[in-house]
């Protein structure tokens, strides 16, 4: 989840950059860990606005999802096929610590 955008995001959407003409980053609105755990939204960095603003500012779309129940019970493989036939997407670039599913 981008929730600013810290030197490591920064340097993850410049190899985006660098890899298409068209960078597309996707992050959530609220942070999973609220679906997940049940418990109250962690206190976030920036607002969904601030964020849009923020990754546009850096040359890249934002596609900002709600992490909902529904988002949640996707497998990987059903995750990236959505991306790819709702938005287009056929790479993806991750930091280190992601996963899907």
């Amino acid at each position: 989840m981008f929730d600013g955008l810290h030197k490591g995001h920064q340097y993850l959407i410049s190899q985006l950059k660098k890899l298409s003409e068209k960078a597309l980053v996707v992050t959530f609105v609220n942070h999973p860990l609220w679906v997940v755990t049940g418990h109250r939204q962690p206190q976030l960095l920036s607002t969904p606005e601030e964020k849009i603003e923020a990754l546009t500012s850096l040359g890249v779309t934002p596609l900002l999802l709600e992490f909902d129940s529904t988002l949640r019970n996707m497998t990987g493989e059903e995750f990236i096929n959505m991306l790819a036939q709702k938005y287009g997407v056929n790479h993806l670039l991750f930091g280190f610590n992601n996963s899907i599913g």
